[in-house]
């Protein structure tokens, strides 16, 4: 195999790759909004919490938080969670908080 071949089956598995590797395992198929995981009835349920989930909320005036719920699985457990924002104008004033009931 040449150089081409070699080039064209790396891009390939590049562009391939992007749609399958993620940082986190992703706990949605799609972007949640509105009323989606709006209250502790209808949290987003994480099926093992010693692994590393991500998921995709818009905010919006709908509710001002978004639940999720799971099993402890040790009285020593530690949860961490992480959230972003997209480094904009707009949203220079947002402070996103975690609270574990």
């Amino acid at each position: 195999m040449h150089s081409t071949g070699i080039g064209l089956c790396l891009a390939a598995l590049f562009f391939t790759a992007q749609n399958v590797v993620h940082a986190h395992r992703p706990l949605t198929t799609s972007p949640s909004c509105d009323d989606d995981y709006g209250t502790s009835e209808t949290a987003l349920p994480i099926p093992d919490p010693t692994i590393s989930w991500s998921f995709k909320h818009y905010a919006d005036c709908s509710h001002r938080a978004v639940w999720s719920s799971f099993v402890n699985p040790s009285a020593d457990f530690q949860f961490y969670v992480g959230v972003g924002t997209p480094p904009v104008e707009r949203f220079e004033d947002v402070r996103a908080n975690a609270l574990i009931i």
